[in-house]
């Protein structure tokens, strides 16, 4: 018996010393490790989220249909009504015969032709929708654009939060391995407790690593979004990201009409209403076409012609039924990609909503059960440390497994997080919104 508690006493006095000279090294470390080398380069893109957001709405393939459009512009604009150009036929001769009407001649016929059809209102109405499509892909391009910067955002402050308690679990790791090797010299410990914390440390210096390549991934993927392509740029992210609130679950389920308006459904749709006006514009066309104009003739010697001039050829025979039935190919492949579309939609939302549900399910339980039984198991070892019934190898551990378990929990937090950012997007989206990173600005954000 009194050698079991002088054992103790050697090893709580053992433990005493080790932590105080421990907290030294511990900080030291920390001043190394303080943060990633890469953080101190100069080739580094610190954004908060709502930079990172106005970066990715700034992106080409954002910008790509407006641009689209205002390429077009100046050709939109000789699009009118009158469909059909002038002509003009000049006939020059002399005249042979009499000889007393001998002399040069001059026939001339100006004619106008327009479709019997209606074609130009047709051709208007083609245009409008082409347009009309173009602005909704451009509220598609936003969205995706968003949902894309604001993920990869989202995923490298996670990246960051992670590699900072790997950091801090290898500081403990290299204390708990301090404390068995010296508690080994004073036969304290035996070289199997030694072996297993040595294992240990380097279990967790991998995941140190491993949580590096995951920031480094991440830091490439926010540069993707935000189409930053520097040479040797990284990206960091800086300040804290967004609390987004999203309506009830319940809610969101009762109210299928919600999603009505989503982007890729409009889309799909004005390209259908697209396809359609094009069809009518080659059914007009087939319609036939009129011609007005004035024939002059300067008939030798004096004699002068003027006389109005009626053309027109209709579609009786050649219907253009190939043309026709190619458009009428278009619309049907059309609404089967519109169809496709709502399908689409409605499952990308029931995911979301489903993501939302789950992740924030198991943050929550891991968070009131497992983080809260490793917090108090943490507790209840130190109090035993400072009762003198406890070892500081012990301590270490369970500071260890709440280290590790803080770790899951912020991979918790992290898919809850983005999946919130996600739906709220997809929401913002299908109320027609347009994608803005002004809601995010003041760090909070109303459903």
């Amino acid at each position: 018996m009194d050698r079991t508690l002088l054992r103790r006493a050697h090893l709580l006095g053992l433990s005493v010393v080790l932590s105080t000279q421990l907290v030294a090294e511990q900080a030291a470390a920390q001043a190394s490790h303080g943060a990633p080398s890469e953080h101190a380069h100069a080739g580094v893109a610190r954004l908060t989220f709502v930079e990172a957001l106005e970066l990715a709405l700034e992106r080409p393939e954002a910008r790509g249909p407006s641009r689209v459009r205002a390429a077009r512009a100046v050709a939109d604009g000789d699009v009118h009504r009158l469909a059909g150009n002038p002509s003009v036929q000049v006939q020059v001769g002399r005249r042979r015969v009499p000889r007393a009407d001998v002399g040069p001649e001059v026939q001339a016929t100006i004619v106008q032709g327009f479709p019997l059809g209606r074609l130009g209102a047709a051709r208007l109405a083609a245009l409008a929708s082409e347009l009309r499509a173009l602005d909704v892909e451009q509220r598609v391009e936003r969205m995706w654009a968003a949902l894309e910067g604001g993920d990869a955002w989202l995923a490298l402050h996670a990246a960051e939060q992670r590699l900072e308690v790997a950091h801090a679990c290898v500081a403990l790791g290299e204390q708990h391995l301090a404390v068995v090797s010296r508690a080994q010299v004073l036969r304290l410990a035996t070289d199997v407790d030694v072996s297993e914390a040595t294992g240990a440390l380097g279990a967790l210096r991998l995941e140190v690593t491993q949580a590096d390549d995951e920031r480094r991934a991440a830091s490439l993927a926010l540069l993707h979004a935000t189409a930053q392509h520097d040479q040797g740029l990284h990206a960091a992210t800086l300040g804290a990201p967004p609390d987004v609130a999203v309506p009830p679950v319940d809610e969101l389920l009762g109210d299928p009409a919600r999603f009505a308006g989503f982007p890729t459904l409009a889309l799909h749709e004005a390209l259908v209403a697209a396809e359609v006006a094009r069809a009518r514009e080659v059914e007009r066309a087939t319609r036939g076409v009129g011609a007005l104009g004035v024939y002059v003739e300067r008939d030798s010697p004096r004699g002068i012609v003027l006389a109005g001039v009626f053309q027109a050829t209709f579609g009786f025979v050649d219907r253009n039924g190939r043309g026709r039935a190619e458009a009428a190919e278009r619309v049907a492949r059309a609404e089967v990609q519109a169809v496709r579309a709502q399908h689409e939609a409605h499952g990308m939302f029931q995911a979301a909503i489903d993501a939302v549900e789950l992740t924030e399910r198991a943050r929550l339980t891991h968070a009131a059960e497992v983080i809260t039984a490793l917090e108090a198991r943490a507790q209840q070892l130190a109090r035993r440390l400072a009762l003198g019934a406890g070892t500081r190898a012990e301590v270490l551990r369970a500071d260890l497994a709440l280290a590790q378990g803080r770790i899951t929990q912020g991979r918790l937090d992290e898919a809850a997080a983005r999946a919130r950012l996600r739906l709220r997007l997809l929401l913002d989206a299908a109320g027609s919104e347009d994608a803005s990173a002004e809601r995010f600005v003041a760090g909070t954000e109303a459903p």
